[in-house]
């Protein structure tokens, strides 16, 4: 558990739990719902925590979330959205997922994945994970187009 320090005091999403969990030499950084004065608080006084494979982006990826820096110390391969769909806050911002793809990460969005189910240390490399949508399929649950992609700030390129 790398946050909240447990004499800290109660400051609203900045006071979610951050825990790094790593299995086989992979690894996971469960953010919360921290926000930039926690992330760099992290980034200040526990850089060499942070560096991890995946990322559950902090705040949903909120534009109040996800600054340089953090994205920097994490250096995700991978990072996960965790996003509702249709939702009215709009999560991820359009800026946090340029952000993150800039840095050349792969991203998922729960908005358009379902749940995703992940596996660390089994392999030698990072597998990707499974998305509910495609490894349950429904007629209702018909693959994302670009158009509801982009609502929610996905970019599927070379999909239908």
């Amino acid at each position: 558990m790398l946050h909240p320090h447990r004499d800290a005091a109660y400051e609203g999403n900045d006071s979610s739990c951050v825990l790094r969990i790593e299995a086989g030499g992979q690894s996971i950084l469960l953010s919360g719902d921290i926000e930039r004065a926690a992330e760099a608080q992290l980034v200040r006084d526990q850089p060499e925590q942070l560096a991890s494979d995946v990322l559950v982006a902090p705040h949903h990826g909120s534009r109040s979330s996800s600054t340089a820096a953090f994205v920097a110390a994490v250096s995700p391969t991978i990072v996960l959205y965790s996003a509702g769909h249709r939702s009215q806050f709009g999560h991820p911002s359009a800026e946090v997922v340029q952000r993150y793809e800039a840095s050349g990460t792969v991203t998922y969005n729960t908005a358009l994945s379902g749940a995703l189910t992940l596996r660390l240390g089994g392999e030698s490399a990072l597998v990707p994970p499974q998305e509910f949508r495609q490894t349950h399929r429904r007629y209702w649950f018909a693959r994302a187009t670009p158009e509801s992609a982009r609502l929610h700030g996905v970019d599927i390129q070379g999909e239908e």
